[in-house]
C-alpha cells in the first residue's frame, strides 16, 4: 500500500532542537486498522538561525498493534519535508552562589567563575566572555585585565549578540578587602649618651 510520511513544520529556538516524536509525522494513505507508526528519523537541514529550512523523515516503521510484528514491508513508503524555522536564542546568565565575590588582597589577579559557578542558558559557557571595570561600568572606568589591587570592580558577564543569539549579560559587584598587615617595632636599649641603636621591626 501506498504511504506518505510527512514531517510538520515546527518552530524552535537555536540550541533547542528538534521533536522527533512519531506524533509529529502526517501520514496519508491507508493504514490497516492494527497498523500504527512504530517509529521514523528526523533530520533538520540545519541547526543554525533560518527562517527556511526543513526537516526531513526517512526510515520509518510500521508494527501491528495485535501482534506486535514489523509490518513496514507491506508499505510502499514515500516521504515529504516539514518546513523548520530555528529563531534566536535569548541567553540568560545568572552569577551562581558558588562564586564568590568577596576577596582578600592576596596580589592575585581576582578570579572569574567556572562552569559551574554561572548558570548559562540559551547558549554555551564558551560563548560568555568577562569583562572587568573599577567601581561601576563605564568606558573610563573599563580594565584591561583582571584586577590584583584591594578595591571594589564590577564584573560583567556578557554574550555578544550574533547570528544565533541576542545580547545578554549579568553584573557582580566584586571587593578586594586590604589585607591586615601589623608593624612592630623591635625593643631596643642604649646607655645615656650612647648613639642610638640600629632601629627594627618586624612585620
Amino acid at each position: 500500500k501506498a504511504l506518505t510520511v510527512t514531517a510538520y513544520d515546527q518552530t524552535v529556538t537555536y540550541g533547542t532542537g528538534i521533536t522527533t516524536e512519531v506524533g509529529k509525522m502526517d501520514l496519508k494513505g491507508t493504514v490497516s486498522g492494527t497498523h500504527k507508526l512504530s517509529s521514523v528519523t528526523l533530520t533538520a537541514s540545519t541547526d543554525q538561525v533560518t527562517a527556511n529550512g526543513y526537516i526531513t523523515p526517512s526510515a520509518a516503521v510500521l508494527y501491528d498493534t495485535a501482534s506486535g510484528k514489523d509490518v513496514t514491508a507491506n508499505y510502499s513508503i514515500s516521504y515529504g519535508t516539514g518546513k523548520l524555522v530555528i529563531e534566536k536564542s535569548t541567553p540568560r546568565l545568572v552569577f551562581g552562589s558558588g562564586y564568590s565575590s568577596n576577596y582578600t588582597y592576596d596580589g592575585n589577579a581576582l578570579s572569574t567563575p567556572s562552569a559551574d559557578e554561572l548558570t548559562v542558558s540559551g547558549t554555551a559557557y564558551s560563548s560568555v566572555k568577562f569583562l572587568w571595570y573599577r567601581s561601576s561600568v563605564a568606558d573610563g572606568n573599563k580594565l584591561s585585565s583582571a584586577p590584583r589591587d584591594a578595591g571594589t570592580y564590577v564584573l560583567v558577564a556578557v554574550v555578544e549578540q550574533s547570528a544565533n543569539n541576542h545580547y545578554a549579560s549579568a553584573e557582580r559587584i566584586v571587593t578586594a578587602s586590604p589585607r591586615a598587615l601589623t608593624v612592630t617595632a623591635d625593643a631596643q636599649s642604649k646607655n645615656y649618651g650612647q648613639s642610638d641603636p640600629e632601629l627594627t621591626y618586624t612585620v
